[in-house]
């Protein structure tokens, strides 16, 4: 039981960092349109899966909010499911920062986020083509489109360093079915609250962590 909380948790946090590095990656001034453009094509890039942004919103003074945001499901199950989808991605980060090229996000949020996790016979998860795919050269990245998006030497320059000090899950719904053992696995876990403050603190400071769910 530890153990399937543990890797969803991680595969959650993982699928935040991937959206985060993404939005790392786009200059803030471009057109709204454009920066999910840019967004999607890289979380695409990075996952080698279908990725979808319903809204963008971006206020310089609140921060960036991400609406509707779904990473499709490994294509050996031939299914419209989603892996992980998630209702709002909300990422307050501290403006001064900016100006140093460091993304400082004192409030990572994922609101309502949904997450299967399978693992087979074979002991591979839906995720473990994710993970492979992240360590490819930049080059042999597996792109759900035809074409690599193309990048140029602004978007480079556009990178930011990222931190993250405050990370929190409300609302959650994570499934984890495990098909190795004898007998299937399957553990829903439902309304999974969870927070982590003070990160980037820890040395000096102990971390604040809390979470509650229904399993």
């Amino acid at each position: 039981m530890k153990k399937a909380v543990k890797i969803i948790f991680i595969t959650g946090l993982v699928f935040g960092i991937i959206i985060t590095a993404a939005i790392a990656t786009v200059p803030l001034w471009f057109p709204l349109e454009k920066v999910k453009e840019i967004v999607v094509e890289k979380a695409q890039e990075m996952t080698g899966r279908r990725v979808v942004v319903g809204d963008l919103k971006f206020n310089i003074f609140r921060g960036i909010e991400l609406h509707n945001v779904a990473i499709g499901e490994n294509p050996a199950y031939k299914t419209d499911r989603a892996f992980i989808k998630d209702e709002l991605i909300v990422l307050r980060y501290n403006l001064f920062a900016l100006f140093a090229k460091k993304l400082v996000i004192h409030d990572f949020s994922l609101v309502k986020p949904r997450i299967i996790i399978m693992k087979e016979k074979d002991r591979r998860f839906n995720f473990s083509d994710i993970v492979e795919n992240l360590q490819k050269p930049e080059k042999q990245k597996n792109l759900p489109a035809k074409k690599a998006p193309k990048q140029n030497d602004n978007d480079k320059e556009a990178a930011f360093d990222i931190i993250i000090t405050s990370i929190s899950v409300k609302g959650g719904e994570l499934r984890y079915v495990d098909r190795s053992k004898e007998k299937i696995q399957d553990i829903l876990i439902e309304n999974f609250n969870f927070s982590m403050e003070d990160v980037i603190l820890s040395a000096v400071k102990p971390i604040g962590i809390s979470a509650d769910c229904v399993i």
